[in-house]
């Protein structure tokens, strides 16, 4: 009985050290804050596209000057927007503009290296990206 009780302890722990089958106790915070200093208010609408059910969708608002935050956990650090899906989309308008952007082809808002790290400590960040009329420049206007 002892063999096998020392079996059973040897192996748990052989397969906690190499990461089989125990998941680890780490979770890890991203903060991503969105501040709007273009001259107009800017909706932010995220789409994760579904096969057998509803599309989930966020949408914020952004007044000129003010900022929002989105928090975001995991066992990793989680990217922006990102769910992980080739579909996913974010349209961002700022009522006589709309900006498209697709995780597929990891446009701007997707990609972390386009945010400024604001903080870093203890498996939290802190990640700003600033809204200008630059953002919109080069897309057609809304008809």
């Amino acid at each position: 009985m002892k063999k096998i009780i020392r079996f059973i302890t040897i192996t748990t722990l052989a397969m906690a050290g190499c990461g089989l089958g125990v998941k680890g106790d780490y979770s890890y915070l991203v903060h991503y804050v969105y501040v709007n200093e273009s001259s107009s208010e800017i909706t932010v609408r995220s789409v994760i596209p579904m096969e057998k059910i509803d599309d989930i969708e966020h949408t914020f608002t952004l007044p000129v000057n003010d900022r929002c935050t989105i928090s975001l956990h995991s066992d990793y650090y989680p990217r922006p927007f990102c769910c992980g899906s080739q579909k996913d989309y974010l349209t961002v308008s700022n009522g006589t503009k709309t900006v498209t952007q697709r995780y597929r082809y990891l446009d701007e808002l997707y990609v972390e290296d386009n945010y400024t790290l604001i903080s870093e400590e203890h498996r939290v960040k802190t990640m700003q990206y600033v809204f200008t009329d630059k953002f919109f420049n080069e897309e057609e206007p809304i008809e």
